[in-house]
């Protein structure tokens, strides 16, 4: 499979290429243009010349134009699962679900041009004023490999219906799920410049995008590590920052939890993906009187899971995105149990081809491991034992990460009252850390992402800014 850039309405190669490989396999499934510097210009001068006509659309046009995409994209869902398979090394039933989250994505914004409305403001000053909500401008959005369908369309949904011209840099790992969406967005009938795809390094292209002044936002999905350079990067300037980084994110499970249920939620969370989210579960804090019965449950759930090709559909777990990620998984691990940690399921790597790394279960964490404070993003839980609901929540929140956490207990009030004291984005009672659906807001607090929100009505904060227009007769 090959595909091109879109710049400027015209689908382009790239001065070189960027070749695309089945982490099942290891094998070559596809190559991508890897664009230039003055590739990342045409583009910018593009989503320039557009910018005023783009704006004064009307807000129903727009609308349209984002449930046509949702459209576009159902017909092509076959194409994009197996795409998103192969290349994301995701279980079908996975992919399946991530494509059917992107159209939703797009059918939702397709729905919500009531949330650029503006308000009348009385000041009893002889003046009428109201509010405007107008796109914010050129928009550079960074997706990553891990979620390659959807965390595009959780961008450029609320950009088109916005009105903000928009430049989508998708991971080098995984750029032809991004580039069949684009595709979409161009046959749905995108003014040329609107938006427009240009894959290639973070360091030539990112790079390239990010220092353009002409931008006037950038939204990002990755590692804190390269949010804070970007961070850094776009220091001094006035250019809106969204940034969706890592986690450490923890399960605490009560003694009164149901702890069969509690199982079953955490291990789903944790080793969807092979553990390669931002969401995923990856400490389970658990009072001590209830860790064995708990870890004896995990243990026969994670058993049941079925690792291998993505293209299996008895396959539960698939592969780790390369050979770079295993390495850094395996370094995790045996650190872990270097330290102390007893590697109580998995805990090695897997014979290829492909990259597998075995679903692993830690116990006897200490809460000062480097793996009970340091993103994994592979397939490890480490479980920590605690005395108390009050030592739950100290574990729960010392790290350097706030994105998300579940709290496992029958007692609802006891829920509510730990809820109030999570440092966390996201809270979920009974419940996964990872999966949170539209129209509920996501971002994460401390080091997981800035302040603004993705998904819902929240997101167009971020891709709009607010006129206030004063009126006297």
């Amino acid at each position: 499979m090959r595909v091109q850039n879109l710049i400027g309405g015209d689908w382009v190669d790239g001065a070189s290429t960027i070749d695309v490989e089945d982490p099942s396999t290891g094998e070559l499934i596809g190559r991508a243009p890897a664009a230039s510097p003055e590739d990342v210009a045409r583009a910018l001068a593009a989503a320039g010349s557009v910018r005023q006509a783009w704006a004064s659309a009307a807000p129903a046009e727009r609308e349209r134009l984002v449930r046509r995409v949702a459209d576009e994209l159902e017909r092509r869902r076959d194409d994009l699962v197996s795409t998103l398979s192969r290349e994301g090394g995701r279980p079908l039933r996975e992919a399946r679900g991530e494509v059917d989250k992107a159209i939703t994505t797009f059918r939702y914004y397709g729905g919500l041009a009531g949330s650029l409305d503006g308000r009348a403001v009385g000041a009893g000053t002889g003046y009428r004023h109201e509010t405007r909500r107008e796109p914010i401008g050129t928009v550079v959005a960074i997706t990553p490999w891990n979620v390659p369908a959807a965390s595009p369309a959780r961008k450029l949904a609320p950009a088109m219906l916005a009105g903000a011209p928009i430049i989508l840099k998708p991971a080098s790992a995984t750029p032809l799920t991004a580039a069949l969406m684009v595709q979409a967005i161009a046959d749905a009938g995108a003014p040329a410049g609107a938006v427009q795809l240009v894959a290639g390094s973070g360091r030539t292209v990112g790079g390239a995008l990010v220092s353009a002044s002409d931008i006037a936002a950038v939204t990002f999905t990755g590692s804190t590590e390269v949010g804070l350079q970007l961070q850094a990067q776009l220091s001094g300037r006035l250019v809106r920052t969204q940034l969706e980084l890592g986690g450490k994110n923890a399960a605490i499970v009560l003694e009164d939890a149901d702890l069969g249920r509690a199982a079953e939620v955490i291990v789903a969370a944790a080793y969807a993906s092979a553990g390669q989210q931002c969401t995923a579960t990856s400490r389970v804090i658990v009072q001590r009187s209830v860790a064995g019965e708990l870890t004896d449950a995990i243990l026969d759930r994670v058993g049941r899971l079925v690792v291998g090709p993505t293209d299996d559909e008895a396959t539960t777990m698939g592969p780790l995105i390369d050979r770079a990620q295993v390495e850094a998984t395996a370094g995790f691990v045996d650190r872990a149990t270097a330290q102390g940690a007893a590697a109580v399921h998995g805990g090695k790597v897997l014979p290829g081809p492909g990259h597998y790394y075995a679903p692993t279960v830690l116990t006897g964490v200490k809460p000062d491991m480097e793996i009970a404070r340091e993103e994994v993003f592979g397939p490890v839980l480490a479980v920590l034992e605690v005395d108390d609901e009050d030592e739950a929540l100290r574990v729960c929140n010392d790290t350097v990460y706030g994105l998300a956490a579940a709290i496992h207990t029958r007692d609802l009030a006891r829920a509510q009252a730990l809820s109030e004291r999570i440092d966390c984005g996201v809270v979920a009672v009974n419940g996964p850390t990872a999966g949170i659906d539209l129209p509920l807001p996501f971002g994460g607090f401390k080091l997981s992402g800035t302040a603004t929100k993705e998904h819902g009505p929240e997101s167009m904060e971020f891709f709009t800014r607010t006129k206030l227009v004063s009126w006297r007769s």
